[in-house]
């Protein structure tokens, strides 16, 4: 099982953006993420690289990291831009983003 640091999460419908964005990653079978300790434990099908996973995390405007040793990932900071929060309720989207 891959697991991954998850940032930027607040709530546990962020959680839940978080799993349908690695459970749509092909070669993923099953992604469980927990808000409370800010973590994904993904298992995969086929080989799937730890930058793609996090890739499809930090599209939906979280961070991501590797706790798989010392490899490191992308994450949400990469382009100077800090996402401090996410919130999605009907209809709409709210981020509150800080420039580094």
């Amino acid at each position: 099982m891959t697991q991954l640091k998850i940032t930027g999460m607040t709530c546990d419908s962020c959680a839940v953006h978080v799993r349908e964005a690695l459970e749509g990653v092909p070669g993923v079978r099953e992604a469980r993420v927990s808000y409370p300790d800010a973590t994904a434990q993904i298992a995969l099908e086929r080989d799937v690289s730890l930058e793609r996973l996090a890739q499809a995390v930090v599209d939906r405007g979280y961070g991501a990291k590797s706790l798989e040793g010392d490899t490191a990932v992308l994450t949400g900071d990469e382009k100077g831009v800090h996402i401090r929060g996410h919130r999605q309720w009907r209809g709409g989207h709210g981020l509150c983003i800080e420039g580094r």
